[in-house]
């Protein structure tokens, strides 16, 4: 979950601006600008169905409003990391870096966490 903040926020934060004073786009008139939130937003969904059946019901909620919480990290790290590194190379490595978030936010589920960690039907 950190690394899902961390690149929604860093897209909020610094992808507008990027894509505006970078490369002189005018995000009045685009809009598929809008259609790209809803890619970046999408993991969301994802991530609290895939977190909420892999628990038993009497800590699932506590377990995604836990990993939620503890997701915020990334929404406080990255506007600052992506800034200090545009700052110090360029705002394409800093863009990077929630390209690199992303594919963790992919990697890490699909290698490691299985399908169903918990399984309602061998509860009674």
């Amino acid at each position: 979950m950190v690394t899902l903040q961390f690149g929604y926020y860093g897209a909020n934060t610094w992808l507008p601006s990027y894509l505006v004073q970078g490369l002189g786009i005018n995000l009045k008139n685009v809009g598929w600008y809008v259609i790209f939130g809803f890619f970046y937003g999408v993991p969301y969904a994802i991530l609290a169905t895939y977190i909420s059946e892999s628990f038993p019901t009497k800590i699932r909620g506590t377990v995604v409003a836990s990993t939620n919480a503890f997701g915020r990290a990334g929404s406080m790290l990255s506007p600052l990391m992506i800034g200090i590194v545009a700052e110090k190379y360029s705002i394409g490595y800093g863009i990077a870096l929630m390209g690199i978030s992303y594919a963790l936010c992919a990697l890490i589920p699909g290698l490691f966490i299985r399908e169903k960690m918990y399984d309602p039907k061998s509860h009674k």
